[in-house]
């Protein structure tokens, strides 16, 4: 994937995401972080990309963008009295609640297309979050010290899941549990073959598991071959056939699978 910073100006040409991958174990910081009044917060730029500061990625049109951006002074300091500044010092405390036994597995459920009957999981699902309440919009340090926060969760399901990317957030994930002195539960979407090194680190992980759901819309049906590798096979249906059952096949052969395999994982860990 490319971001065409040239459409932006013609001095700058295309960038590849990679190489905005930000790694400060191996990379030098950007020189223009140095004085930034955000740098204390933020932590500064250390990308492979020869840039001076984040400013560089600015489009330019400030006119017609809607991010938030120095170039728009105006918008930028009302969007951060907003906030209250981009540290997290003043976030308001929470109660501290008994967290939720969460399975190991849980399946994702987009919508209710094409099912009739109530789905017999594994006791809970995840559902999008704008499904439930309408959203526009870590620290260690403050992990640490917000003892009302159980759980953080985490998306593999792209970027981060490249396999060129993937270990370096399970090292940040890592660092950032051993900071936290207390119990601490990780919820993830996608990654599966980086789970069993999670679940040696994490109390519990549990992974939000999004194939079942999107195999059953696109009617494939669920197996494990003779090495216990999850494969599917077209099962197509008739007009009008709901697809609770598939839904149900589905998940079923997906959890046994899931679970061998992080049975497998962590006797070879």
């Amino acid at each position: 994937m490319l971001i065409d910073l040239a459409r932006l100006s013609t001095s700058k040409p295309a960038v590849p995401l990679q190489r905005l991958w930000h790694d400060a174990g191996r990379l030098t910081p950007s020189l223009g972080c140095a004085k930034c009044p955000d740098r204390r917060v933020c932590g500064g730029l250390s990308v492979a990309a020869p840039i001076f500061d984040c400013m560089h990625l600015c489009c330019g049109n400030p006119g017609e963008c809607d991010s938030v951006c120095r170039s728009k002074p105006e918008d930028f300091a009302c969007r951060v009295r907003e906030i209250g500044g981009f540290g997290l010092d003043n976030v308001p405390r929470a109660p501290t609640l008994a967290p939720p036994e969460l399975p190991e597995i849980i399946p994702t459920v987009f919508h209710g297309d094409k099912r009739q009957s109530r789905f017999d999981g594994p006791g809970a699902v995840c559902i999008p979050l704008f499904k439930v309440i309408d959203v526009r919009g870590a620290e260690a340090k403050f992990l640490a010290a917000r003892t009302e926060f159980t759980h953080i969760a985490f998306e593999f399901g792209t970027g981060a899941g490249w396999k060129g990317r993937i270990d370096w957030y399970a090292e940040q994930l890592t660092r950032l549990r051993a900071a936290v002195a207390r119990p601490l539960q990780l919820v993830v979407r996608g990654g599966i073959a980086i789970l069993p090194r999670l679940a040696n680190t994490f109390d519990q992980v549990t992974l939000l598991e999004t194939s079942t759901f999107v195999k059953t819309v696109r009617r494939k049906a669920a197996f494990l071959d003779r090495s216990s590798r999850l494969r599917w096979r077209h099962a197509p249906t008739q007009p009008n056939e709901t697809l609770d059952n598939l839904f149900e096949h589905n998940w079923t052969v997906v959890s046994e699978g899931l679970a061998k395999f992080r049975k497998v994982a962590r006797k070879a860990a």
